[in-house]
């Protein structure tokens, strides 16, 4: 299914349905119209990578669109196993050993854990994790000698869902 036919779908338009009628759905459906425009941002590669919560993130997801971290597969889901790989600023700077500090937020972190990286054949360091809570997967990275890149004060996040459609 195309994202032009999923984005019909989940407001409820037809091709029948009038330009009129579909302006009035749009208004109507609020919250639907805005994760439908970031689900059609998504199949066509212009993410926003916005938090799906309403409340402002107090963490950033990426500065930068290549700052030498990279998570995947995206959208994270609940009990999923994510690849985190990194070549930002300690990796550049030499590190000769990279460690992925992270835990779950919103706000303060729970659970937070340390995890060294392994250094990929490409010369990136590479940590997998599963993400067994819900909210959000904060991190940011250390070398061996407490060197940090925490992208510049703001840590990265990406919201974890539970698989199901918000509306």
């Amino acid at each position: 299914m195309s994202w032009w036919e999923t984005l019909k779908d989940l407001l409820g338009w037809s091709d029948e349905v009038s330009l009129k009628e579909q302006e009035r759905l749009r208004r109507v459906s609020g919250a639907r119209m805005e994760a439908a425009e970031e689900l059609a941002s998504f199949y066509n590669g212009q993410s926003s990578a916005r938090t799906a919560t309403a409340e402002p993130a107090l963490e950033a997801y990426q500065l930068r669109p290549n700052d030498g971290v990279k998570v995947e597969p995206v959208p994270i889901t609940r009990y999923e196993t994510v690849t985190v790989t990194y070549d930002g600023l300690l990796a550049k700077a030499g590190a000769q050993q990279v460690i992925l500090h992270w835990g779950y937020g919103p706000g303060p972190w729970r659970k937070v854990q340390e995890q060294v990286m392994q250094r990929t054949p490409e010369g990136h360091w590479e940590a997998l994790v599963t993400l067994n809570e819900g909210g959000r997967f904060s991190f940011c990275f250390r070398d061996n000698a407490y060197n940090w890149d925490n992208n510049a004060g703001r840590n990265w996040s990406y919201e974890i869902h539970d698989g199901r459609m918000p509306w």
